[in-house]
């Protein structure tokens, strides 16, 4: 079985890499950082939907591995026919920054402070290995029902389970139950390393966005301060969707920062915030008004800035990445 969830983790994550590689914009240097920590989360995410979509076609079959391990082999092979070069530059010179000694402490307490919390979670989890309220609720029970129900895994739906919230989005339990598909059973590392990687994925984002927005120090500090946080820590153990929807508000505002710091020369971080937005609706209701009030805000900013043209444009391209995941939640909502 751990064989099999490494696996699950590999093939996510490598896709998501793999995947930011072939749309990355020419004209933006290449972060492995950045790009690892975002490919974690949109990767694990995109899994998701892939898996939804699969279980719409044959259920939830023990043959979607193999069909997402031959994906992975066609992103590789896709791929290797880009060349990518250089690391995002900061704009402040890193040199000075890098060695200074005030780097390296900052350097050491992250990385003791990351010590801790990962003990820490780690500790917490083993006590509370089924997680809290709405891990039995909602997730996991519906990831369960997922993985037993065969052909009838839609009756995870039924109006007979109101308290379950069958309306939900299913991101995180088809998630868990892709993890049960790749370990040949359930097991309760499955749902474990779904909050793993989030909680982690979410400090590595923190660390590496700030990083190519600012310089090193202050990305190293954003990602103490977030780790400092004991709620967020603990918070991951629950085994909820807050982290993982927290994960995709991050990455969308990240996305969005690298594409004003980009200029007008491409609008492929404004489509990969659209991604990353439209996932957040896949993992949870709070994401459409996260979506919305992203919208108002784009749609305000653009038009109190005299500069509407580059602003619609990249709205449009913020639509691209978004549309087909609304389409998802709305057939969802609607169909099941």
């Amino acid at each position: 079985m751990t064989l099999g969830l490494a696996v699950s983790f590999a093939i996510s994550t490598c896709t998501g890499v793999l995947l930011l590689w072939l749309v990355w914009p020419r004209t933006a240097a290449w972060s492995w950082p950045l790009a690892t920590a975002l490919g974690a989360g949109l990767g694990s995410g995109l899994s998701a939907v892939l898996l939804f979509l699969w279980m719409l076609a044959f259920g939830p079959t023990r043959g979607f591995p193999l069909a997402e391990g031959a994906l992975l082999i066609l992103v590789a092979l896709a791929a290797v026919r880009q060349r990518r070069a250089g690391l995002l530059n900061s704009p402040v010179t890193a040199d000075r920054d890098r060695a200074s000694r005030q780097l390296r402490v900052v350097v050491i307490a992250f990385l003791v402070t990351l010590g801790a919390a990962a003990a820490a979670f780690v500790s917490h989890l083993r006590r509370h290995p089924h997680g809290e309220w709405d891990a039995w609720m909602n997730w996991d029970l519906r990831a369960r029902m997922f993985f037993r129900g065969g052909e009838a895994w839609q009756t995870a739906f039924s109006d007979a389970l109101p308290w379950s919230h069958p309306d939900y989005p299913v991101l995180l339990a088809c998630l868990v139950t892709r993890t049960w598909l790749y370990a040949g059973g359930e097991t309760l590392a499955g749902p474990a390393l779904v909050a793993g990687t989030f909680t982690f994925a979410t400090i590595a984002l923190m660390v590496a966005g700030v990083t190519a927005l600012r310089s090193p120090s202050q990305g190293l500090l954003a990602g103490l301060i977030l780790l400092s946080t004991p709620f967020f820590i603990l918070h991951g153990t629950s085994l909820y969707a807050d982290v993982p929807l927290g994960f995709f508000f991050l990455a969308t505002v990240v996305c969005l920062a690298l594409q004003e710091r980009s200029g007008s020369g491409t609008d492929r971080f404004a489509v990969l915030a659209g991604v990353a937005a439209g996932l957040a609706m896949w993992t949870k209701n709070e994401g459409l008004l996260f979506t919305l009030a992203l919208l108002a805000g784009l749609l305000i900013a653009g038009s109190s800035a005299g500069v509407w043209a580059i602003a619609r444009r990249r709205l449009l391209a913020f639509g691209a990445g978004l549309i087909p995941m609304l389409l998802l939640a709305a057939g969802f909502k609607m169909g099941l």
